[in-house]
């Protein structure tokens, strides 16, 4: 599959009747955004980031949590991620989906899920289990049914908010579906 890559600079955009702040190094793909943290591009192996990126995320649904969840997982599934509890644990927690040593979480429902999730990812590269993390979200924010509209601009603004207080480590690359 093509991709017709450029980096961009997004000014600050109006959503929901605020100014969200400049989110910056976003790669468009068509049909997503993706965004590195912590050097993640040079972290997760290039099989897996051709496998995430070979996904047509146009067959994903968008603006219901549940059957995005449902067909994404199901996707994941047919590319050996496996989301047994065994491999998925991290300290008490469990990750949607793990592979390789990669970390991977799905959220569509809500913001704080989404930082919940970035927080199960920076556990589990600390304790060793995971060389990286990917979350795959919504790039902006969108109507979701029983949410508060999970986004990459806002875990971007989250993390920026906490990076003065975790020591956010963890080679995170974040998969922002268009809709």
């Amino acid at each position: 599959m093509d991709f017709k890559i450029k980096e961009i600079e997004r000014d600050e955009i109006p959503q929901k009747g605020r100014k969200v702040k400049k989110v910056t190094n976003i790669i468009e793909k068509g049909n997503y955004v993706e965004k590195f943290y912590n050097n993640a591009e040079k972290k997760i192996p290039l099989g897996i980031l051709d496998e995430i990126r070979e996904i047509d995320f146009n067959t994903i649904p968008k603006g219901e949590p549940t059957p995005t969840n449902e067909k994404l997982s199901s996707v994941l599934k047919n590319l050996n991620w496996t989301n047994e509890r065994k491999y998925t644990a991290v300290g008490s927690f469990f990750l949607d989906h793990f592979k390789n040593g990669i970390g991977l979480e799905r959220e569509f429902r809500t913001i704080r899920d989404l930082v919940f999730d970035t927080m199960k990812l920076q556990l589990g590269h600390v304790l060793g289990k995971l060389s990286a993390g990917i979350i795959i979200t919504y790039d902006e924010m969108v109507d979701v049914k029983g949410g508060n509209n999970p986004s990459l601009q806002e875990l971007d603004r989250k993390i920026e908010e906490f990076r003065n207080v975790i020591n956010f480590t963890v080679p995170l690359l974040v998969i922002g579906l268009k809709k």
